[in-house]
């Protein structure tokens, strides 16, 4: 899972901070993985636990609390996906994600065999296509125009009769 926090107030709004550690601690202190110059956030204010495939939140004694979605946290809570955590005067949203399955490289496949079914950078004009192998789909170097779907993608009618059936 990939455990963020985005700031939700403050100076820094927008701004997301990735949680790489089983222990985050956030303060005032430089020790911490969080350090926040700010005298209404404790020393050592609050914590971030990953536990398997929990999310937890301790208050480690700070003096203005440790709030999840409104409510006082004192000890350890478990969070979940947009949950809401404010520490003193700071306003963070909690983002939980799925880890990401790695798709194979380039360096992984053996060499002249190409990625079946991924999504590419055309070297002409660096923009998406998906590439599927054999549905002839690729653009020929040889200058021919581009295959009826590339019509319709751009936005061709298709209500309009295939040029080989129109009459003459």
């Amino acid at each position: 899972m990939q455990l963020s926090l985005l700031v939700f107030r403050g100076a820094h709004e927008g701004k997301e901070i990735a949680i790489r550690q089983s222990h985050f601690c956030i303060g005032r202190d430089e020790s911490c993985e969080f350090s926040v110059p700010c005298m209404a956030v404790s020393r050592r204010h609050a914590a971030f636990l990953v536990r398997e495939d929990r999310v937890l939140v301790r208050d480690l004694g700070s003096r203005n609390g440790t709030f999840v979605n409104g409510a006082a946290i004192t000890s350890e809570r478990e969070v979940w996906h947009n949950d809401q955590l404010r520490l003193g005067p700071l306003m963070f949203r909690i983002l939980i994600r799925p880890q990401p399955i790695p798709c194979p490289t380039q360096e992984s496949r053996p060499a002249g065999k190409p990625a079946e079914g991924r999504l590419a950078a055309d070297a002409e004009s660096a923009t998406p296509r998906l590439r599927l192998p054999g549905a002839g789909l690729e653009r020929s170097s040889s200058g021919s125009s581009p295959p009826e779907w590339a019509a319709i993608a751009a936005g061709a009618s298709l209500l309009e009769p295939h040029p080989q059936f129109r009459k003459s």
